[in-house]
């Protein structure tokens, strides 16, 4: 039957917009009156990891977005696990969290991965009583594990290896071999088990099946390498080789994508993107969200006992379309259900909301005016109308803007006045940065056809924007009577993208400087090595005595310049020694200060503490604040460089840590720096300088924060500007001798074999000299092997070494890295010293940890040489 119909009345009595508004505030009220009074529940989520580690925060995403609509207030700590370990960590790790979680009551806790599901299972009782548990992360977990557990419920982790299977399968038919790559650690051993079950139930399914977790890398390498054109790779992981060698899930990722030259598919989602086809994924986002997910149940009255563990992972299905293309993979053969990244897309796809939504709002809007022109004009309602009509278009986060078809404005919305700073005033056509395109775009309009692009526009203060315009005409009766511009500013998108780009080709030219600089200093370890040789046969009143000090200087700058190159290739952690900073300090200023009208002048403590500083690193610190100044004092000036030593007590606003500390000055007298401009002056790319790049200052920051120092600025325009800097101190007691290295006596005799590995023979060569003009008896190995040999013989021949020095890489061949762990098995009491050109490699940062006892960066003169040996063999 047919639907009765209400009345309609004469006239509303209010707009349409106004009744929308209206229920829109009535909806906020009560909504905002149900977030008041909901009540706040405590939820404490504990990862395994640490903040950083891309597992760990996808995982910490995922519970983030599961619970973001809740009222729960969610707490997080960090184990840090994977970074540290052992039983003094465990043991002071348990009361730590003991003493932080113990007094709290939460209603659910989370925990990510399994060192802190153990955690809580073992120490659960005494810290969080019998409060629910909700796990994620948790590797191949047994149904009989949780035996004897209440309260607690999650989500399991495991490779969906069969789906992985089926998926090769169905895209490649005829593949004759499907290679699964995994490693030698626990999950890779549980990843074995069930690839070995596998191959058992479905042996008469599948193609021939072979499993690799038993290499190296290099071996690793050159097996995929070599793998027949039919065959499939199907990578699990790979963060250890054969040698202990470990990698990070991204070094793992693009070892075996950029090796094989056949599809290689993935399991989990941090192996995406860096060569693979994609696959069935797990990844720690589904981790969190279902975990989080559960936690909701709980606070929301549900039981643990009844929500079920989810023991088979939630997982995506995603392909890279690039993959594709490259294997000839059809996109008909994917599901429909499957996320594809990195195909192309048109114009229309890439806006289509933005074109929708226009055309919708345009819509609203068309229907917004005629009803304020023609209806409510002639209605007593119609100011109020227009007010309201008003509002609703200065809501809209686009500018718009109304011209009638000779280019006249009249009317432009709040976002406009602000986007484009014209506040009442006719903006005139031109705003266009191409005045061609805008006289096209305002012609395609009077035709009546519509414009959607993108266009740079001037604002009124001069500024680009980037815009997204969309363009229509109003027509009426077949006449076009206005014109209507909707601008979307994507200038900020437009300048990540720009600086993505730049830090791109910065990181191209990084690789390229860490490249030149490790062949650059391998020759001066040559250049350095004679002339010390030389220098040291001769005495000190010889005529060429002076000409090879002068030559030592000479060398060192270009040290410093193969220094500042590596600085720039790496960003990475400092390789710290303990450095005198007064002379090093003196000599880089008066450099760079060189043939320009500042003057510098020093004061410096006279019992200044040694320096723990990468000196290359410092370098750089050192001469960017120098070269600031001097730009900073045109017609000339002072500059004054002051250092002290500085007793940290306890930590303050600074966050320094307690101890010893050098306090460090550079005061110019130059224009000084806007107020305005203070807080931004360490940021990347930010510069009040025209030629500027802005990444000197926010190198220097950089650096200071990795030598865990602090570093501020002072200034006024005007007044100049002094920054302060905080270098940690050595241990060591006393302050640096103020005898010049390149005066002091080494001509007393050593005694001791030394084995020498390098692939260089020129450095191999020198090096020897070097050590035999000190006493040392010397013998070379060109590379790991052999030095593992020749170390084997001289301990049967009971004539051991007493240091072997190894070059940290070896292009073809096994270097210091792969060399170590072979060398402490046959001698655990080996005193390695890793020796390197290029210090970006993480080994040289934390070199105790990998085994070697000391550590020498090339180039290097005898008296380093001697100063490092003397340290490892008293130790």
């Amino acid at each position: 039957m047919p639907e009765k119909q209400m009345p309609v009345p004469e006239r509303l009595p209010f707009s349409p917009i106004t009744w929308a508004a209206f229920w829109a505030i009535c909806l906020l009220v009560i909504a905002g009156s149900a977030y008041a009074q909901a009540a706040s529940k405590n939820v404490l989520l504990l990862n395994s990891y640490h903040m950083g580690y891309l597992w760990t925060d996808e995982i910490t995403r995922g519970v983030q977005e599961a619970l973001k609509e809740s009222q729960a207030e969610l707490h997080i700590d960090y184990m840090d696990t994977k970074r540290q370990f052992g039983k003094v960590y465990q043991d002071l790790l348990t009361r730590v969290l003991s003493l932080k979680h113990a007094r709290h009551k939460y209603d659910t806790v989370i925990v990510s991965d399994d060192n802190a599901f153990n955690f809580v299972c073992e120490n659960r009782r005494h810290i969080f009583g019998l409060t629910p548990i909700v796990f994620c992360g948790v590797n191949y977990l047994q149904k009989g594990r949780l035996a004897g557990m209440p309260n607690i419920t999650g989500v399991n982790e495991r490779a969906d290896i069969e789906a992985n299977f089926s998926l090769i399968r169905r895209l490649h038919p005829d593949c004759g071999k499907v290679v699964v790559i995994t490693d030698d650690t626990t999950t890779g051993k549980r990843i074995q088990e069930e690839v070995r079950r596998f191959r058992k139930a479905h042996a008469d399914e599948i193609c021939e099946l072979e499993m690799v977790y038993d290499m190296t890398v290099d071996e690793l390498a050159g097996f995929l390498d070599n793998l027949d054109d039919g065959a499939v790779v199907l990578f699990t992981l790979f963060f250890r080789d054969k040698h202990d060698v470990f990698l990070e899930y991204d070094e793992g990722a693009r070892l075996v994508a950029q090796n094989a030259s056949v599809p290689v598919y993935c399991v989990w989602d941090f192996s995406f993107g860096y060569g693979m086809v994609g696959g069935h994924l797990t990844s720690g986002f589904d981790q969190g969200y279902e975990a989080g997910q559960k936690v909701l149940a709980i606070l929301n009255g549900a039981d643990p006992a009844n929500i079920p563990v989810d023991f088979e992972s939630p997982t995506q299905l995603q392909f890279d379309y690039r993959q594709l293309q490259r294997h000839g993979i059809s996109l008909a053969s994917i599901s429909p259900e499957a996320e594809i990244f990195h195909k192309p897309v048109s114009f229309y796809d890439e806006y289509k909301k933005l074109i929708w939504s226009a055309v919708g709002a345009f819509g609203l809007l068309l229907m917004a005016l005629f009803g304020v022109s023609f209806g409510l004009v002639r209605s007593r309602h119609a100011e109020r109308a227009i007010k309201d009509f008003k509002k609703a278009m200065d809501a809209s986060s686009d500018a718009i803007a109304m011209f009638t078809p000779d280019g006249s404005a009249f009317y432009q919305n709040k976002t406009f006045e602000d986007m484009f700073g014209y506040i009442g005033d006719d903006p005139p056509v031109p705003l266009f940065v191409d005045e061609k395109l805008g006289r096209e775009i305002f012609k395609t309009m009077r035709a009546g056809k519509e414009w959607t692009g993108e266009a740079a526009m001037f604002g009124k203060d001069g500024q680009v924007r980037d815009i997204i315009l969309r363009a229509y005409p109003v027509e009426r009766e077949d006449q076009v009577v206005a014109l209507v511009c909707v601008h979307t500013d994507i200038t900020e998108r437009k300048q990540s993208q720009a600086e993505l780009q730049k830090m791109d080709k910065l990181k191209s030219i990084g690789t390229l400087a860490g490249g030149i600089a490790h062949d650059f200093n391998n020759i001066l370890t040559g250049l350095f090595g004679n002339i010390n040789i030389a220098r040291l046969y001769l005495d000190k009143g010889h005529p060429a005595y002076k000409s090879l000090r002068e030559a030592e200087k000479s060398m060192n700058r270009a040290t410093s310049l193969a220094n500042q190159l590596l600085t720039f290739s790496k960003g990475g952690d400092p390789v710290r020694e303990d450095a005198r900073l007064d002379r090093f300090v003196e000599e880089i200023v008066r450099f760079d200060l060189s043939g320009s009208n500042v003057k510098p002048v020093f004061s410096f403590a006279d019992d200044l503490w040694l320096a723990n500083v990468d000196k290359g690193q410092m370098h750089q610190v050192f001469s960017n604040l120098t070269i600031n100044a001097n730009q900073a004092m045109p017609n000339g000036g002072h500059l004054y460089v002051t250092m002290e030593n500085a007793d940290i007590p306890h930590s303050d606003a600074r966050k320094l840590k307690p101890g010893k500390h050098i306090r460090v000055t550079f005061r110019d007298e130059g224009i000084g720096i806007h107020k305005k401009h203070l807080k931004r002056i360490f940021d990347p790319y930010y510069s009040t300088k025209k030629a500027g790049n802005g990444l000197g200052l926010a190198t220097v920051y950089s650096i200071i924060d990795k030598h865990d120092g602090h570093i501020s600025v002072e200034s006024e325009p005007g007044k100049g500007t002094t920054f302060t800097l905080y270098l940690p101190a050595s241990d060591e007691s006393v302050a640096f001798s103020t005898v010049d290295s390149a005066t002091q006596d080494f001509s007393s005799v050593q005694t001791g074999r030394i084995l020498v590995m390098d692939d260089e023979a020129v450095i191999r060569q020198v090096v020897s000299d070097m050590l035999e003009s000190i006493g040392y008896a010397v013998e070379t190995a060109p590379e790991g092997e052999t030095a593992v040999e020749k170390y084997k013989q001289a301990m049967r021949a009971g004539n051991p070494f007493d240091a072997v020095i190894m070059d940290l890489t070896v292009p073809g061949g096994k270097g210091g890295a792969e060399t170590i762990k072979p060398l402490l098995a046959i001698d655990g009491q080996a005193k390695a010293i890793v020796s390197s050109g290029y210090s970006g490699n993480p080994v040289l940062a934390n070199y105790g940890a990998h085994g070697f006892k000391g550590i020498i960066t090339k180039p290097y003169t005898i008296e380093k040489l001697q100063q490092v040996l003397d340290q490892v063999l008293q130790k």
